[in-house]
């Protein structure tokens, strides 16, 4: 059949070809195999395979129902082929001797490929091993989820569906290997939803903490409040931190605050960067100074040093409207301006700061209004563990 070939012809093809296989009669429906048609001199001839068989039904339509008028049942050929028995339903069934090597081979630390390679081998081929590889893997699985009842994983799920029923809004996400094994598990809790919605402007991420038996990174996303006291955004336990492992958990981070995307992020390292910045805030004031300035036409210029310190930002700053902008680009990343932009306010006597620099999440309302989770209700902190903390 040619490409495109698909149509109405070929529509009157399959009609033909059931019309072959299904002559109905003047009182019955018989089903049998149609005439070979096969040319007797191909290129590239293969065996054949009929050996026509009698076997067959015949089925007759009496008063409104259907009743069987023949049945042969006795074939003339070996209903499946040895090789292949092995991989019929009823044939397949793991030992107690062969899901005890099973076991074992998990707990070494082989994959299940070359566990049942390995089995293959030792009964001299697939054939004699009496499983397939997917019988194999269902048994693993099954076997994990009984497990999980009592051990870590079960544990962690379990905590995870307690928090959900106590609060919708907790949410939660793991994710799973080739061998449907958990490997990264991601949460946040009602509290951490609210607060990335607040102060989610500027994330620190840190992996630096181990504190598991297995030595698996806990990472934990956090940021500053209107009090500059630390917040919790959301935790996640890895099993590594490959390119891999940390995309899925950005991904994840990500959906669980409505796609809503950080301004700036500080990992490991940097998050000790994050928070000189703001213990130094006053000190590098009183360091800064202006180096050049230009008050000529409708925008200010000025360039700003610090002392003792190398380096030079350029600030342009509108007097009508009291807007500033500088080269640092502090107030874009973090919410806040930087000493370069206070000293020029300072040097122009500016007492009192525009509104559109003064963020809602660093004043006392930061925390007020409703905020609602990704699947639009609305998220609300636990009630007890607000009476707690008063």
């Amino acid at each position: 059949m040619r490409h495109g070939s698909f149509g109405l012809n070929m529509v009157g093809k399959l009609a033909l070809e059931l019309e072959s296989i299904m002559l109905t009669r003047t009182r019955g429906l018989v089903l049998f195999r149609k005439q070979d048609k096969r040319d007797s001199l191909p290129l590239n001839p293969r065996l054949e395979t009929r050996t026509d068989c009698k076997v067959r039904m015949k089925i007759k339509h009496v008063d409104g129902k259907y009743i069987i008028d023949e049945f042969i049942e006795d074939h003339n050929h070996p209903l499946h082929l040895q090789e292949t028995v092995h991989m019929l339903a009823s044939q397949r069934k793991i030992t107690e001797v062969q899901a005890h090597e099973i076991d074992l081979a998990e707990d070494a630390g082989l994959k299940q490929k070359s566990t049942f390679q390995l089995m293959s081998r030792q009964a001299r081929g697939r054939e004699c091993l009496g499983y397939t590889r997917i019988d194999a893997k269902n048994y693993l699985r099954s076997k994990r989820q009984r497990s999980m009842v009592y051990g870590e994983v079960g544990c962690l799920m379990r905590y995870f569906q307690n928090q959900l029923s106590r609060n919708p809004s907790f949410y939660h996400a793991n994710q799973m290997d080739m061998e449907e094994q958990i490997t990264n598990v991601f949460w946040a809790d009602a509290r951490m939803l609210i607060d990335y919605e607040y102060f989610g402007d500027v994330v620190s991420l840190d992996t630096t903490y181990c504190t598991n038996r297995a030595h698996r990174p806990l990472a934990i996303f956090s940021g500053f409040n209107h009090h500059r006291g630390v917040v919790i955004f959301g935790a996640s336990l890895l099993y590594d931190e490959t390119t891999a492992s940390l995309k899925w958990l950005f991904k994840t981070f990500l959906e669980a605050h409505k796609q809503k995307r950080p301004l700036t992020i500080f990992t490991d390292q940097d998050q000790a960067m994050a928070k000189a910045l703001h213990e130094t805030e006053f000190d590098l004031f009183a360091d800064a100074y202006i180096k050049y300035k230009n008050e000529a036409g409708t925008l200010f210029e000025y360039v700003v040093g610090l002392i003792d310190k190398d380096g030079e930002w350029k600030v342009t700053f509108d007097p009508n409207t009291k807007m500033i902008s500088c080269s640092c680009r502090e107030f874009e990343m973090l919410g806040l301006l930087y000493c370069h932009a206070i000293k020029v306010y300072d040097a122009m006597d500016v007492k009192k700061l525009p509104e559109h620099y003064i963020l809602k999440r660093w004043t006392r309302e930061a925390r007020s209004g409703v905020v609602h989770n990704y699947m639009g209700s609305e998220v609300e902190e636990d009630p007890k563990l607000q009476s707690t903390e008063r």
